[in-house]
């Protein structure tokens, strides 16, 4: 090789190692970032620490991270309530975005064991004793009936992690740019048939995908992937959802697209309601006599098995601007009947009136 192209190749070599990792198979998605935005430093670490469960198959594993970011707390209560919010926001993070994550698939109803390291610290001249979170410790479990049998041949788990992905990459949504691609997705998971989830138990993004039998949870999150397998911005959002005076606990997604987030609720979209997608703050979802906008009747509360201090993305105010797609008929049906039906009389009445004469 001659020296003119040694260094153009050296280059490009390095660069294919240096992002080789980026495009590894455990990292086939866009990154989601905006609920890791609203984490400190000691939470990203958290944050990112926890994307080493992808491509991680055990029934329980342990996730240790080290707080760089140094803070003293004058009494210990404080450090580990401190320690216990960092935790607590991370977990959330990672959940509502990362949703191939098995470990966290019961965040909803089970919180993991989560151990504090706390050193004491004084300062020169300062007779105080102050506390330092050095880290902490989080041992997470899959779901049982998820779990791996150790007395068989090959990983359970791990063939239903790769069913998942199978499932999603086979699916090529339509469309010519995100928001088409958003409603092809959303109606792509009409065949998930609806669950109730028992109590202590939550429906996860396997459900959703493969056995297709699922609640929000399950169907938020397989939208969420779907999503991320498409380079299209997406988090899963919880909350309350309002139907008059009642209220239930349900799942729903929130897509960027155009700088503006907009809200997406599949399961009541493929119910037959196409305010629910892309949906705005002010977009009426709810017709008849009480008409109510989407913000009134979904209302998010992100809290899991424990509170949180994360915040939904705020939506645009009107719901994104697609195309009217309703088929000709559909949209003026009634109309051409009415026309025909006055045609119809006048024929019948100039008729009449000729027989009179």
């Amino acid at each position: 090789m001659s020296k003119r192209f040694g260094i153009p190749v050296a280059v490009l070599v390095l660069a294919v190692a240096l992002f080789a990792p980026l495009i590894s198979d455990d990292s086939d998605a866009a990154e989601q970032s905006f609920y890791m935005s609203q984490l400190d430093e000691n939470g990203c670490a958290v944050f990112n620490a926890l994307g080493g469960l992808l491509g991680n198959y055990s029934n329980t594993a342990e996730v240790g991270v080290k707080f760089d970011r140094i803070t003293l707390f004058e009494d210990e209560g404080s450090a580990r309530a401190y320690a216990g919010s960092v935790v607590d926001d991370a977990l959330a993070a990672k959940y509502y975005s990362e949703p191939l994550i098995p470990h966290l698939w019961d965040l909803p109803v089970s919180y993991p064991e989560v151990t504090v390291n706390i050193s004491e610290a004084t300062l020169s001249d300062d007779p105080v004793k102050y506390y330092i979170v050095t880290g902490v410790s989080i041992i997470l479990s899959v779901p049982e009936d998820m779990q791996d049998d150790p007395n068989t041949d090959g990983n359970e788990l791990e063939k239903k992690v790769n069913e998942v992905k199978e499932a999603v990459r086979s699916f090529s949504p339509s469309g010519g740019n995100d928001a088409d691609k958003v409603k092809s997705i959303a109606g792509h998971l009409k065949s998930v048939r609806a669950a109730e989830d028992a109590e202590g138990e939550v429906s996860n993004i396997y459900d959703a995908v493969v056995t297709k039998r699922s609640s929000s949870a399950g169907v938020a999150a397989a939208f969420t992937y779907y999503c991320m397998a498409n380079s299209i911005e997406s988090v899963t959002v919880k909350g309350l959802v309002y139907d008059g005076s009642d209220s239930t606990v349900e799942y729903w997604n929130a897509v960027r697209t155009g700088g503006s987030w907009y809200a997406v609720d599949t399961v009541k979209y493929n119910q037959g309601n196409k305010a629910y997608l892309m949906a705005g703050s002010a977009t009426q979802v709810v017709t008849g006599e009480s008409p109510e906008r989407f913000s009134t009747t979904h209302v998010a509360d992100l809290e899991l098995s424990e509170p949180n201090g994360l915040n939904a993305p705020s939506l645009n105010r009107t719901e994104y601007p697609y195309p009217d797609d309703t088929p000709f008929l559909e949209k003026y049906g009634g109309w051409i009947i009415l026309v025909l039906i006055i045609a119809i009389a006048a024929v019948f009445m100039v008729k009449a009136a000729k027989g009179d004469e």
